[in-house]
């Protein structure tokens, strides 16, 4: 469009200067019909904007993360003029999907259509616009074109993958403990339901020091049973400063990883809790697959936003756990502040799994190498770590 005008510019200094060297009827006709042309060449564009017809079509709404779907649009012409130019302009989709959508150009003939077909891969979870975004209808002369905005888009859903796995780590380091994995009386150490006097064997963290100053006895607390846990899984929501399918890339590994362990232990009816931070702690329960759905979809709309260290949400929920209750920390972000959480918990007989998610960047040979000590040292702290790529194979790496 910018070369057509620079012609026609050209022309139209061509006509003045024809005109006024040869003065005659035919400059001053071939100057004439060089300023009608645009006009002409408008009303025929605004006549074409006007009468023009589209549709699109998408074959899935809702689809899993990795699913094909296919996109149909058409331009119908149903007049006797020619559409010179109609260029179709798509959502940018080119770091969401496997195939690049390039704008499409074209010309329509009288009483015909152009139909196209494009199938896609959906490649991250997510809400997403798609599909035609505006139609530009250009004129005869390529000069100008006019906006006609998509006001209703097509959206799509992708949800993130469900990897079932048949063995991990829980599971693993329980065989042959029925006590620890079928007995019925995990406590919620949020909610006292009385107390009692101490007697021997009783834990020293439940002693209630307030109560046994007044009362100049050993008490301890007594904790609602009503909400049972075996599990606690943290879910690492801290926003990374990578390009944007780097992110992607980074937190569908990230929060599959925790749907395959909720589905693991939800299975295996292992009792869950499901904690992250989002300003404040969040919790949710489940006992059995009954409950899967529910954190499925709260895994699923998770935003990786929040500015809170890691370490800091660790220390904070793990503070608040009983000494036999397996924790699942699954974050993108490995440091020596986590390192140092992690093991004052495991000194304490806490069973800690770490899922880390690396990230695809290039790191500096100083990183790697302090990642690769707090590996060795969580290894010779009894810490069980899986290590994760974003491109890896979730269930390979979980179920080894």
């Amino acid at each position: 469009m910018k070369r057509n005008r620079i012609v026609f510019a050209i022309l139209w200094i061509l006509a003045l200067v024809l005109c006024y060297f040869y003065k005659g009827q035919f400059s001053s006709m071939f100057l004439y019909g060089i300023l009608l042309l645009p006009i002409v060449s408008c009303v025929y564009m605004i006549l074409v904007y006007f009468q023009f017809k589209y549709w699109q079509e998408l074959d899935k709404k809702f689809v899993t993360k990795g699913e094909e779907v296919k996109f149909k649009f058409s331009i119908h012409n149903e007049s006797i003029l020619l559409y010179p130019l109609v260029k179709v302009k798509f959502y940018n989709m080119n770091s969401l999907f496997e195939k690049t959508f390039e704008d499409k150009s074209f010309t329509v003939n009288p009483l015909c259509q152009k139909d196209h077909e494009l199938t896609f891969e959906c490649k991250y979870r997510g809400y997403y616009e798609f599909g035609i975004n505006s139609i530009y209808i250009g004129d005869l002369l390529g000069l100008f074109c006019i906006k006609h905005q998509i006001l209703t888009p097509k959206c799509i859903t992708v949800y993130p993958r469900i990897i079932p796995l048949s063995k991990f780590a829980i599971i693993n380091s329980n065989i042959g403990d029925t006590d620890k994995i079928g007995r019925s009386n995990y406590e919620d150490n949020t909610m006292i339901s009385d107390t009692k006097k101490y007697v021997q064997g009783d834990s020293i963290k439940k002693i209630h020091w307030k109560l046994t100053a007044k009362k100049q006895e050993l008490l301890v607390r007594n904790y609602d049973s009503s909400l049972l846990t075996a599990v606690n899984i943290i879910v690492d929501l801290t926003r990374n400063n990578y390009s944007n399918k780097e992110n992607a890339l980074i937190e569908d590994a990230v929060i599959e990883s925790a749907i395959a362990v909720v589905h693991f232990c939800l299975q295996n009816f292992i009792p869950t809790r499901l904690m992250y931070f989002n300003d404040h702690m969040v919790t949710y329960y489940a006992k059995n697959m009954f409950d899967f759905d529910e954190l499925y979809t709260v895994l699923f709309q998770m935003q990786f936003d929040q500015t809170v260290p890691f370490d800091e949400v660790v220390k904070l929920t793990l503070e608040g756990t009983i000494e036999d209750v397996d924790t699942v920390l699954v974050t993108a972000n490995l440091n020596q502040a986590l390192y140092t959480q992690i093991c004052n918990f495991a000194e304490l007989g806490k069973s800690v799994i770490l899922i880390y998610v690396y990230t695809p960047t290039n790191k500096e040979k100083e990183e790697i190498e302090e990642l690769e000590s707090i590996f060795k040292l969580l290894s010779e702290a009894n810490v069980i770590c899986y290590r994760l790529g974003p491109s890896d194979d979730i269930k390979k790496v979980l179920e080894q």
